[in-house]
């Protein structure tokens, strides 16, 4: 979990937890007001060894989709 996310709360981690068992989905992320995904999000153990390869600082958007 990223340090500079003072507004998550227990209950938007317990929202994602739920939403991520309930999709069977290997991945599941926060939706902007804007529309836009990202943090906080939950990534199944399927992905681990995906993102342990990805270089720079750009995380899990360096997925093609962050949906996929």
């Amino acid at each position: 979990m990223l340090c500079d996310q003072p507004h998550v709360t227990p209950p938007l981690l317990q929202q994602l937890q739920t939403e991520f068992a309930a999709s069977h989905l290997p991945l599941v992320a926060s939706r902007y007001d804007n529309g836009q995904m990202g943090v906080p999000l939950l990534v199944g153990r399927s992905l681990f060894g995906e993102l342990a390869q990805l270089q720079g600082d750009g995380g899990a958007k360096a997925r093609p989709r962050l949906d996929n």
